[in-house]
């Protein structure tokens, strides 16, 4: 991801390190998957050192976020869920409410039969729903 929008601006790798002010190595590591996601604080200090704005930075914030999430989950969820994970986390902000609530309609139809009530807590939003 962040090869592609470095690219997109046509940047070295150099050139872009400078501007984010970390080392061409790290950028490399990143890059090339040889590091974790970095944390909220770099991958701040990526978009605003890219000069990244408007949807092109939501868009990398998200991904970044999601990414970082879904990192620790992939030793416990299927790919195929880790990439639903993903592109919700990517895309919902940008998806009408009417065509949300349709999605989670659709997963709880597809399964409600799986499971008996229960009940998840997100923060300080509790959700009482039938599996």
């Amino acid at each position: 991801m962040l090869y592609c929008i470095r690219q997109e601006l046509g940047m070295s790798q150099a050139a872009a390190a400078n501007l984010i002010e970390i080392s061409i190595g790290y950028l490399s590591e990143i890059e090339n998957g040889k590091r974790p996601t970095p944390s909220q604080k770099t991958i701040l200090k990526i978009a605003t050192g890219l000069a990244l704005s408007g949807k092109k930075k939501t868009d990398f914030l998200s991904l970044a976020t999601a990414e970082r999430i879904t990192a620790h989950l992939g030793k416990t969820l299927p790919p195929e869920t880790i990439d639903l994970m993903i592109y919700l986390q990517v895309w919902a902000p940008h998806i009408d409410s009417q065509t949300l609530n349709e999605i989670r309609q659709r997963l709880y139809e597809a399964t409600s039969k799986l499971h008996d009530s229960h009940t998840v807590n997100y923060g300080t939003h509790q959700t009482s729903y039938q599996l």
